[in-house]
């Protein structure tokens, strides 16, 4: 939704609104003015507020599994045969990381990664190293 925004949408619904709120959207869309989902309005304001203390804590299982490997030096290909999905969904949820702790790289992730404690700061040199040269863990 932010993302939709920033490039210049007028309005946000999503794909089940009642068919009040869709009329309602496209009228006051039509009109000039801007409209989003109540919901989408409500969840928006209060995350400019309540920005959790954990960035981390946006982030399902999944989610800190693919963090996790992103922060230990791992590719997308690499992520999405460990994780089992495919590279485009790999890349989608790669995508969804970075919106949810509203980021622009993959070094921002990692960094954040590093900060709340999710990953050894060594371990993505460590990952790259042959195996042979790596630390005992």
């Amino acid at each position: 939704m932010t993302r939709a925004l920033q490039a210049g949408a007028a309005g946000y619904v999503t794909k089940n609104p009642p068919p009040e709120e869709l009329l309602e959207a496209i009228r006051r869309v039509a009109a000039g003015h801007t409209y989003i989902e109540h919901d989408r309005a409500e969840e928006l304001g209060f995350s400019n507020i309540r920005t959790p203390s954990d960035p981390l804590k946006a982030l399902s299982g999944r989610d800190l599994q693919i963090l996790r490997l992103l922060a230990k030096g791992f590719t997308l290909l690499q992520i999405a045969d460990t994780v089992g999905v495919s590279y485009k969904t790999a890349g989608n949820n790669w995508g969804q990381i970075k919106a949810k702790l509203g980021t622009a790289s993959t070094e921002d992730l990692i960094r954040i990664a590093i900060q709340s404690g999710l990953v050894d700061r060594d371990a993505r040199f460590a990952s790259a190293l042959p195996e042979e040269s790596r630390p005992d863990p």
